[in-house]
C-alpha cells in the first residue's frame, strides 16, 4: 500500500483516488483454505479504539461496512495454515516453529511504541505507529529470515482503521482527516506478539489469536 500523507507530512507519490475494497468471498485466493495467518501486536487500549472511532466517524459512508479487525499492528504476513507445503502461500507449523525460535534468540523484552495521528494509503485509513528503538524491523527481520514471506510492499507500521467501499478524491479523505493528522502520541507497553489468523472468505473480520509470545518470560501459550 502507498501513503500520501502522515502526521502532516507528505509520503511517497498522491494518487488521486483511494481504492475499493468489496465484501465478498475471494474464492480464487483462498483455494477452500479457511484461514489466513500474520504476526501482529494486538493493541487493546481504549484510547487508541476511540481514535479509531472519531477517524471512522470522519469518513463515514466512505468507509466499507462491517469492518470487525481489532486494533493491531501486522509484524509480518505468514501464509494459510497447512500441514504441508502444497501452494507457495501456505503456512506449516514446522515454519512457525522456526520463526519462534528465531525471535527468542533476540531475547527482547517488553518495549514501548508511540501511536500517532491518522494517514491514508489508498486502500485504507490509518492511524500512525512510531517504533523509536527499532524493535519492530528486529522482529520483521527474524520472521523473514526464518520464514519469509514474498509480499514486496514497502512496510510502514500502522493501525487500520477501515477500508474504503469506493474511488474516493482523496483530496475529499485528507480533509476530512485533516483535524485528526497531528493528534498527541498514546504510549503503549508491548509485552507480548501474537500468532493470528482471520476467516479468509470475510474481508475485514476479527483476528483470532492462535499463538502469544510473552516477552518478559520467553513462553508461548495457545488459545
Amino acid at each position: 500500500m502507498t501513503g500520501f500523507w502522515r502526521d502532516g507530512h507528505a509520503f511517497g507519490p498522491a494518487p488521486r483516488r483511494t481504492v475499493p475494497s468489496e465484501q465478498r468471498d475471494f474464492r480464487q485466493w483462498h483455494h477452500g483454505r479457511p484461514r489466513f495467518s500474520v504476526w501482529a501486536i494486538e493493541i487493546a487500549d481504549p484510547e487508541v479504539d476511540r481514535r479509531l472511532a472519531l477517524m471512522r466517524e470522519a469518513l463515514g459512508p466512505l468507509l466499507l461496512p462491517a469492518y470487525e479487525r481489532q486494533a493491531h499492528v501486522t509484524l509480518h504476513i505468514c501464509g494459510f495454515p497447512a500441514p504441508t507445503l502444497r501452494r507457495s502461500d501456505d503456512f506449516t507449523i514446522d515454519r512457525l516453529a522456526q520463526q519462534l525460535a528465531e525471535v527468542r534468540r533476540l531475547r527482547l523484552k517488553p518495549f514501548r511504541l508511540r501511536i500517532g495521528g491518522a494517514f491514508s494509503f489508498i486502500s485504507a485509513v490509518c492511524l500512525s505507529v512510531h517504533d523509536d528503538g527499532g524493535v519492530l524491523q528486529r522482529l520483521r527481520e527474524a520472521l523473514q529470515g526464518s520464514a519469509p514471506h514474498h509480499d514486496e510492499t514497502p512496510y510502514l507500521p500502522h493501525v487500520t482503521g477501515g477500508l474504503y467501499r469506493g474511488a474516493w478524491p482523496l483530496r475529499e479523505i485528507e480533509q476530512r482527516l485533516r483535524p485528526m493528522t497531528r493528534c498527541p502520541d498514546i504510549e503503549l507497553e508491548i509485552r507480548s506478539l501474537d500468532w493470528m489468523a482471520y476467516d479468509s472468505a470475510r474481508v475485514g473480520g476479527p483476528l483470532r489469536t492462535w499463538l502469544r509470545l510473552d516477552l518478559g518470560e520467553g513462553r508461548a501459550d495457545g488459545p
